[in-house]
């Protein structure tokens, strides 16, 4: 069950994919492993392997339906060939950087589209497209039930004149490109200064605006229109960053929440941080710089105005096989790219989300937001840098379970539910109890349907202890879709710097992160995190995860979970490790004296492969470079520790169920006293 046998596959996105093995949980390929399910198995003289595992190699969009057994695998290659090219000049697009070409592009993309057959529309290369706003506060290019459209920038910019309106919204739509583009505003949504008076005492500080940034707006009217919450309020929040260079500066704080800002004289503005944030602001020192959010949303929308979730420069909804192929953006209205609800692949290949020299702020919140969709993003030679967020969040959402229709094999094992987590036959659901902080059991859903504005769900087995309730209220039983989790996002040759927080949050199964390049990002590398019984937008649990081949770097630090960290929150020790099945190989970490560098605390099979740590600071002996808590090991085979300074042992293992017969090839250089491991 849930098994396919492995005949023979030909297509170069498989090439590095290579060598299944009968019983062997990781995959062997052309430089290292894979993380599988379950293990391959022979049988009847074929090799078969869990169906799950061709999810992130395959790179397609595929489907499968456990009860009819049926594959299906959308390759993107049966899509037509363009039969219309329309080109912006004709319709008046001059690209001169002076006119305002917004409409004219707009009537070229209406024209293709409205042609019946697949279209593309091209600018003029190596010019720049002046844009001036729409009459609403929606993206500049929208579609809506577009199949079979390419949009071709020819390397020439997008320059919108103001920050009303985000860049491109995709809904509903199959087989989009956008392509060979670059895009900015004339008019930055943040402002940026140096500090010039610090009092943490009075929660205040004072700063002189950068010239050519523009001055904050009035508080009064700020408060107006951005709506009070208990946490956002008026002018939400900032970063301290560095004297010098264009990132967040290093300390042990997060961002600081601002209350007031008010004008001193000329370019000089005295900000007052919110109650609470005492100890953040204690970290500023003058000459210090500081970004301030001032136009993260369209101007007169506050806050509550715009949902987190739908709202981004690049916004993609409920639509499959869609490829942002080498666009540069230089800022985003709040997330870059917002990715939702989506039945197939998004592909986002060498796309950059970056700064321009001065500039201190990209994106203010995620990179790449991605949730509640059947697949996982691909990312591929991309650059996200200078975010106050994550640069990348795959992630599915829990729903309270409300109804218990029926529990018993007579009447059939149904429930209810009161919103769509994107099923379909087949899929798999996994009930959790959040007040335990257990999983109560799994179950495959056999059919549903609409009843009364419920969702109603035939399982197919019982599953017990259900205790159904409202979200928020008296919601024990949480009900979350495996299938509808973003899973088998796949990251690759990619570079991560200066955000704020995590290079890549993983909350989805079956993902890769491999080849890329991090540097300096206030949270991990990776942060593998088993967040469902935390919050809504949470969860699954990230099993089945592979990070292989990735180098980082850390001049400073803001948190200390080091830059590899898998845990589950709430998680204790003794507890049940929840995340199953962990590859960590080949990964070189260029360390800051964090307190630690891997850590990996509740995960049911750990393999840990010839990864390498380098740290030239000063640490107290103390210091552990790798920990494991409350975990099951399976391997770990090649570990080098290249410290500075002495520490009492390479690897502390504590809780663990290990064969110390696993445990091999760690080595410290430099004539560091570190024993191998130790085990608690």
């Amino acid at each position: 069950k849930d098994y396919v046998r492995l005949t023979y596959i030909a297509n170069e996105q498989l090439a590095l994919y290579t060598r299944y093995a009968s019983n062997e949980r990781t995959e062997v390929v052309s430089d290292g492993h894979l993380m599988l399910e379950r293990v391959p198995i022979s049988y009847n003289d074929g090799l078969y392997v869990p169906i799950s595992s061709l999810l992130p190699t395959l790179t397609w969009t595929m489907e499968y339906n456990r009860f009819d057994k049926k594959i299906e695998i959308c390759t993107g290659t049966n899509y037509p060939d363009t039969e219309l090219v329309v080109y912006a000049k004709d319709y008046g697009a001059v690209g001169d950087g002076v006119h305002d070409d917004g409409f004219a592009i707009l009537e070229a993309v209406d024209v293709a589209i409205s042609s019946g057959v697949p279209s593309r529309v091209e600018l003029e290369p190596d010019k720049t497209y002046l844009v001036g706003p729409r009459h609403d506060s929606q993206a500049f290019l929208q579609f809506e039930k577009v199949e079979n459209f390419i949009f071709d920038g020819k390397g020439s910019e997008l320059l919108f004149a103001q920050a009303t309106n985000s860049f491109l919204d995709i809904v509903n739509c199959t087989n989009l490109k956008i392509t060979n583009l670059e895009v900015d505003y004339k008019e930055l949504l943040y402002t940026q200064g140096r500090v010039t008076y610090v009092n943490p005492d009075e929660l205040k500080f004072k700063m002189v605006i950068d010239e050519g940034y523009s001055l904050p707006a009035a508080d009064d009217w700020v408060k107006q229109f951005y709506v009070n919450t208990s946490s956002l309020s008026g002018w939400s929040f900032g970063q301290i960053m560095d004297a010098n260079e264009d990132r967040l500066k290093f300390n042990k704080y997060d961002e600081l929440f601002i209350a007031d800002v008010h004008k001193v004289d000329g370019r000089e503005y005295e900000l007052t941080a919110r109650n609470g944030y005492k100890d953040n602001l204690a970290q500023m020192e003058v000459n210090d710089r500081f970004v301030l959010n001032t136009r993260f949303n369209p101007y007169d929308i506050g806050i509550n105005g715009l949902d987190g979730l739908l709202h981004g420069m690049i916004r993609i909804h409920g639509s499959g096989d869609i490829t942002i192929e080498n666009v540069n953006m230089y800022q985003a209205q709040w997330h870059a790219v917002n990715v939702g609800a989506c039945w197939g692949r998004i592909r986002l290949i060498k796309f950059k989300n970056m700064i321009k020299p001065g500039r201190l702020l990209c994106c203010n919140s995620d990179g790449v937001h991605y949730w509640r969709n059947r697949w996982g993003v691909v990312m591929d030679g991309c650059v996200m840098e200078n975010n106050l967020d994550d640069q990348l969040n795959p992630y599915g959402e829990n729903t309270a379970l409300r109804n218990v229709v029926s529990n018993n094999e007579t009447d059939g094992y149904v429930i209810e539910l009161d919103e769509d987590i994107l099923l379909k036959k087949g899929d798999e659901l996994v009930f959790t109890n959040k007040d335990i902080n257990e999983i109560i059991g799994t179950a495959f859903v056999k059919d549903f349907q609409w009843v009364n504005k419920m969702l109603r769900i035939t399982l197919d087995r019982k599953i017990d202890k259900l205790q159904p309730g409202v979200w928020g209220v008296a919601s024990t039983t949480m009900v979350h879709n495996i299938d509808g989790s973003s899973e088998s996002t796949v990251v690759r040759d990619c570079t991560f710097r200066n955000s704020r927080r995590n290079a890549m949050l993983v909350q989805s199964p079956n993902c890769i992160f491999e080849n890329n390049y991090v540097e300096n990002c206030g949270g991990s590398a990776t942060h593998v995190a088993g967040e469902v019984m935390v919050g809504r937008n949470a969860g699954p649990y990230p099993n089945y995860f592979t990070m292989r081949n990735n180098k980082m770097k850390y001049d400073g630090q803001i948190q200390a979970n080091g830059p590899i960290y898998v845990h589950c929150y709430n998680n204790v020790m003794g507890s049940t490790a929840k995340i199953n099945g962990v590859l960590i190989e080949g990964n070189e970490i260029d360390a800051f004296q964090r307190s630690k560098q891997i850590s990996v605390h509740s995960v049911n099979g750990l393999w840990l492969l010839n990864n390498k740590i380098k740290c030239s600071q000063d640490v107290l002996p103390t210091h552990t470079p790798v920990v494991v808590y409350n975990s099951r090991i399976e391997q770990i085979d090649g570990v080098t520790i290249e410290y500075a300074s002495n520490v009492n042992a390479a690897v502390t293992i504590a809780g663990c169920l290990v064969d110390e017969e696993d445990i091999k090839n760690i080595t410290v250089l430099d004539g560091n006293t570190a024993v191998p491991y130790t085990i608690k």
